[in-house]
């Protein structure tokens, strides 16, 4: 890449040269030329310079603006008068600059704890990134720690088109798992979801963004260990398994990403990452018992002849309306972002009722759990359509294990009290 450049006889020492502006590549940080006042960082031939710009006059008394570049690692004295440089770089460096697009291996430092990384594309990415929102401290992903352990998995970046892809590979034989709430099977190898929060009314296998955005993923490593990798950013992002053995996010940037372990177990990794983004919040007791809710209960007293009906059967039901009257409407659980189980609880969403959203239903709690939100459930007997004595028997069994334990249905749909399916529904769950 040729590069014109004026340089004054007048500059000496303290690694700076004055260059005047030519067309060069701008980096992604900044695609705009600078203006007279602006400083920024800019990488060229795998430095750091810090520039800083200034008008002169050129030899017809013409404005023009020069650019100050300062080499941020070395310092060196130079006395050149005006004259053309050629700067050599590599083939990969000149396609950089060419197409707007960089990458390369993201640095690192530890975080946290022994065994925490947190990876960013080049040290402006890492002051250009927003506050965390799923860390209890952000000075816990901010501030380094000491340690003498380096990561034995460092991710490689793309910017290209404005996006920032990240890329980690991983030997033959690991598994992917967490993703958070997702549809479909437990292990999520081959799949790929986006996390954009969405009102998903009866999803399926195959729905790529419901309530709830977890941009994580636990690796299982052939080995038994595990690894545990978060894209720590809020805004759209997909998370693609599917090429064999590699994960990969794309978003918009600048997002750092962080890996736990590999520890020994997944229990490990999950235990570390409780460390970051914080545990579930200590719910009171009556909250981990049955809960019959439905769109709608909208009035005083069908809401006290259902609470009468279930003392009556002597069906436990732990939830309880402290005031009737303001119970006008079902208030589903808000969706979130990983690090929101520190506040509220999760449902599933509003799913169907129907024999395989029985089954997703307990693969979609496990993803949950494993992607640092445990308190979680789904509506029990399905939210769309209507169940069969049958189907809400043994949902009900199912759901008597999850720590969310909700009946939930929409309005037009059948009763789905439990003694609404009559005698057949009690010889499934008995």
């Amino acid at each position: 890449m040729e590069m014109s450049v004026g340089l004054s006889s007048s500059v000496k020492g303290g690694g700076v040269l004055k260059l005047s502006l030519c067309p060069l590549a701008f980096s992604r940080f900044n695609p705009s030329p600078p203006s007279s006042t602006s400083k920024f960082l800019f990488r060229f031939s795998s430095r750091f310079w810090l520039y800083s710009c200034c008008k002169t006059k050129n030899k017809n008394g013409d404005d023009r603006k020069e650019l100050l570049f300062t080499d941020k690692k070395k310092s060196y004295s130079k006395k050149l008068t005006g004259r053309r440089l050629i700067s050599k770089m590599t083939d990969s460096e000149v396609k950089a600059a060419t197409s707007g697009s960089t990458a390369g291996k993201m640095i690192f430092q530890p975080i946290l704890e022994d065994g925490v990384f947190r990876f960013d594309c080049s040290a402006n990415d890492r002051e250009a990134v927003y506050p965390s929102l799923s860390f209890i401290n952000n000075k816990s992903r901010d501030v380094p720690v000491m340690s003498n352990k380096t990561p034995s998995y460092i991710p490689s970046f793309e910017c290209r088109l404005g996006q920032q892809i990240v890329k980690l590979e991983f030997p033959a034989g690991t598994s992917f798992y967490g993703t958070g709430e997702v549809s479909g099977q437990l292990e999520r190898t081959g799949k790929r979801v986006f996390t954009w929060n969405t009102d998903a009314w009866g999803y399926g296998p195959e729905t790529t963004s419901l309530y709830q955005s977890h941009p994580w993923v636990l690796a299982v490593l052939p080995n038994g260990e595990a690894l545990g990798i978060l894209a720590d950013t809020t805004r759209r992002c997909e998370i693609d398994l599917r090429t064999e053995c590699r994960i990969q996010f794309i978003s918009l940037p600048s997002f750092p990403v962080i890996t736990f372990g590999p520890f020994s177990s997944p229990t490990a990794v999950l235990v570390s990452l409780s460390h970051a983004i914080g545990t579930v919040f200590m719910p009171p007791k009556w909250s981990l018992g049955y809960h019959q809710c439905r769109w709608s209960y909208d009035s005083q007293e069908r809401v006290l002849e259902i609470s009468r009906k279930f003392r009556e059967k002597g069906i436990p039901c732990d939830e309880r309306f402290p005031d009737p009257k303001s119970l006008v409407k079902d208030l589903h659980n808000i969706a979130g972002f990983i690090g929101s189980q520190r506040y509220a609880a999760t449902w599933t969403g509003d799913n169907l009722s129907n024999w395989e959203h029985l089954q997703m239903s307990i693969s979609m709690m496990l993803q949950l759990g494993l992607s640092g939100q445990p308190l979680s459930g789904p509506d029990i007997g399905g939210f769309a359509g209507n169940a069969t004595p049958q189907l809400f028997g043994r949902w009900l069994g199912f759901g008597a294990m999850f720590p969310f334990c909700r009946g939930h249905s929409e309005t037009g749909t059948i009763d789905h009290e439990p003694w609404s399916f009559g005698k057949e529904f009690f010889l499934f769950v008995s």
